[in-house]
């Protein structure tokens, strides 16, 4: 399923940019606030994702039902 595999990549990226975040804290490049906001975003992004993918799956759960109602009026 599409949804499935970008909801995937997503995780991919996220895990992609926790590990750059992680190499950059222990190098000291940016505040440990800083930090906190970009986790934050990160995690904001995340919820989204998720929330995307949750519609996309209800969407398809009315999809399936109103055909299968279809059917069932079809042979009625």
């Amino acid at each position: 399923d599409k949804s499935i595999a970008i909801e995937d990549a997503i995780d991919d990226c996220r895990d992609d940019l926790l590990e750059f975040h992680y190499s950059q804290l222990e190098k000291n490049t940016y505040s440990n606030e800083v930090g906190f906001v970009f986790l934050d975003y990160l995690n904001r992004l995340e919820k989204i994702g998720d929330h995307l993918f949750n519609v996309n799956e209800a969407l398809a759960g009315v999809k399936v039902k109103a055909a299968y109602e279809r059917v069932i009026e079809e042979r009625g």
